[in-house]
């Protein structure tokens, strides 16, 4: 009988360290999972964060120019010439502000 438990006991043993190397493995698969999981998320999110980004770049600089002309100032009230000054000025400095933070993949590109 003290054979028996003893076997019994072994085989318990032998079991639960199985089971318990099974559910390790287990958990470490799923934390990677989890891991790639949260990977792709961030990625996603930093791919939206780079396209505002970009947006921000283009639209503070019209703001600012909008801004500006929306302004009741005497030098700009000659006739015919405040919708071409608005062009003549919103164009470069757009221009400039989107060129450059694009400035090293444009040297990158073209260089």
């Amino acid at each position: 009988m003290a054979e028996s438990v003893a076997d019994d006991m072994a085989f318990l043993d032998l079991r639960a360290s199985a089971l318990s190397e099974r559910c390790s493995d287990t958990i470490a698969a799923e934390m990677n999972a989890v891991t790639i999981a949260e990977a792709r998320k961030r990625l996603t999110q930093s791919r939206r964060t780079e396209i505002l980004t970009v947006l921000t770049f283009i639209f503070v600089p019209l703001s600012f120019v909008l801004s500006f002309f929306g302004m009741n100032v005497d030098v700009f009230e000659e006739p015919g010439q405040p919708l071409m000054r608005f062009f003549q000025v919103a164009v470069p400095i757009t221009a400039v502000c989107v060129a450059v933070p694009l400035w090293p993949w444009i040297f990158k590109t073209w260089g």
